[in-house]
């Protein structure tokens, strides 16, 4: 049987605790490359962490162009804004997703960010990352700086499929504009994958279990952008990397594989104790959940 389409789950926990699960479907045979796409945004709410749900709300006329073809919300999750200089941002609820135009007959992706200010009761478009021929992003992970800067981090598009420079762009204004040139961040080289961001900003406490070296500056307070992405074209050893300048640089002796074997899209959460969480694909084993302190790296 041939099934419609429903996934790209991406969460957002807004001011109140509820959890906004935004999503996308499309019938079974009006998918990507179908050349005629029918794809739908939806939002689904949960006020106690997701045991119960609401039924599905349609907000595709809130979040979509009408030129646009494919289109996906996240994957991975948003953020609620808490660093703004603005007072007015902050509480905003931000989530990444992507689509794709036709220009002069050929698809052309891009990523977006869809907004909420009211707790996600309503949703609309933010700013639209601006592409040109030779980089287009796809699947991007967002995060927001101390300094209340988001940086978006996404997949390009129209590299090959055994390498992808990742592309970086930025927003100083809650994610309703963003940065017109991205940098293809060619120090940050990985295969054709999703691939996600987190900031961690949990201090360092004592030393590495085992007198082991740590990624993490001893006594360090100071920002920590982490990564994870497969390492091999064929989507294997799941690697983590980290950035202490705003992911101006990955240096490679901040990298470590914390999965060998099979491995795709991941996604990155702390724990209000510090506990780094890694949900990842594992090829045809399913998908795994693993849990770390930043002083075992």
């Amino acid at each position: 049987m041939i099934c419609d389409v429903c996934g790209n789950p991406t969460a957002v926990e807004d001011a109140k605790g509820r959890v906004h699960l935004l999503l996308t479907r499309n019938p079974a045979d009006a998918g990507e490359e179908s050349g005629r796409i029918n794809r739908a945004v939806w939002v689904m709410r949960s006020s106690d962490q997701g045991r119960t749900w609401q039924a599905p709300q349609d907000i595709t006329k809130d979040a979509k162009r009408a030129s646009w073809k494919w289109y996906a919300t996240g994957p991975g999750h948003g953020t609620r804004l808490q660093h703004q200089q603005d007072q007015s941002r902050n509480g905003r609820s931000v989530a990444p997703c992507d689509h794709s135009e036709s220009v002069y007959g050929k698809a052309m992706y891009s990523s977006h960010v869809l907004l909420s200010d009211d707790d996600g009761e309503t949703w609309q478009l933010g700013g639209n990352i601006a592409e040109d021929a030779h980089d287009q992003s796809s699947e991007a992970s967002l995060v927001e700086r101390g300094n209340g800067m988001l940086l978006l981090n996404a997949r390009n598009h129209i590299q090959g499929p055994s390498h992808s420079s990742r592309l970086l762009t930025g927003s100083a204004d809650g994610g309703k504009s963003w940065l017109r040139k991205q940098e293809s961040m060619d120090y940050l080289v990985t295969p054709d994958c999703e691939g996600a961001m987190h900031v961690l900003r949990t201090k360092k406490q004592g030393s590495t279990e085992g007198g082991g070296p740590s990624l993490l500056q001893e006594k360090s307070t100071s920002e920590v952008i982490l990564f994870t992405h497969p390492s091999t074209a064929d989507r294997q050893d799941l690697m983590i990397s980290l950035s202490h300048d705003g992911c101006r640089s990955w240096p490679s002796d901040k990298t470590v594989v914390f999965h060998h074997g099979s491995s795709g899209y991941s996604d990155l959460e702390t724990l209000n104790d510090g506990t780094v969480l890694v949900f990842y694909e594992t090829g045809l084993d399913g998908i795994s959940l693993q849990s770390f302190f930043p002083s075992s790296l």
